[in-house]
């Protein structure tokens, strides 16, 4: 009894969950700035094509690499500029309140309008990465798994992204929280460079804080392996398998605090 007891409020929980995951994914499908990115992202992948007909070198690979960029720019947009205004947009157009009046927990609204843009982001890439892929198979280019393990990695950082996009957007406006998510997405990518110049950096007083500022925010260059795909190196499943717990860890740490900041916010 205690056991059915304790699992009818998860279930529960768990159902309103998905429920705004499923509304939040068909609001975004509406969205003006999802099928312009689409467009552009296909357009990009199209234009793949004509540009490895015009080169001498190995064309297949020239198509791949359009691919794989244009789905890494584009999922990296929608990321940021959606996930800024998930919650921020609810707040300002005071949608927010009708939903909490339904017994419906603030870190279930935050959780849910997270998976929601997660849905999003999936359908998205898996769209244009289909599309760059026939245009590499077109070319006589040959599938291999590092292209799958890019798929994998390249959404563990759409994760991390929109996860830190929610929790700006949980307690500032979608405009502030899109600049500085973008903020955290450039460095993010030159975490690397930005590492080498910390024991540089002048005067030495600054430099505990910006290595604090190192160790807190994502290492996103351990998702990009377009270089090895591209290249036909080697990438094994054990660093793909180590990446996502990595991004898998970040993304509950940031949802963690996005409802906390969001559960405590006075509206």
């Amino acid at each position: 009894m205690k056991q059915n007891y304790l699992r009818t409020p998860i279930k529960q929980s768990l159902r309103q969950v998905f429920a705004i995951s499923s509304v939040t994914f068909q609001e975004l499908l509406r969205e003006k700035i999802l099928w312009s990115a689409l467009l552009f992202a296909v357009l990009c992948v199209a234009l793949s094509l004509a540009a490895a007909q015009l080169s001498f070198a190995d064309q297949a690979r020239i198509a791949l690499d359009f691919g794989l960029t244009s789905v890494s720019i584009i999922g990296g947009l929608i990321s940021v500029i959606m996930g800024s205004s998930l919650i921020a947009k609810e707040v300002h157009h005071r949608t927010l309140y009708l939903v909490l009046t339904k017994a419906v927990w603030r870190w279930q609204f935050v959780v849910g309008k997270f998976l929601g843009l997660l849905a999003l982001l999936t359908l998205n890439s898996l769209i244009i990465s289909g599309i760059a892929i026939g245009i590499f198979l077109l070319l006589d280019g040959q599938f291999r798994m590092s292209i799958l393990q890019n798929y994998i990695l390249q959404m563990s950082e759409f994760a991390i992204l929109s996860a830190v996009a929610c929790v700006f957007s949980a307690f500032s406006t979608a405009t502030l929280s899109a600049i500085v998510t973008s903020g955290i997405w450039i460095i993010g990518h030159a975490m690397t460079d930005f590492q080498v110049l910390i024991p540089k950096i002048e005067p030495p007083l600054a430099r505990p804080f910006l290595d604090f500022t190192a160790r807190v925010l994502p290492d996103l260059t351990r998702f990009d392996i377009k270089a090895q795909v591209s290249h036909i190196l080697p990438v094994t499943w054990s660093y793909t398998g180590v990446s996502v717990l990595y991004a898998l860890s970040y993304v509950l740490f940031a949802l963690a605090i996005a409802c906390f900041v969001f559960t405590r916010r006075d509206l």
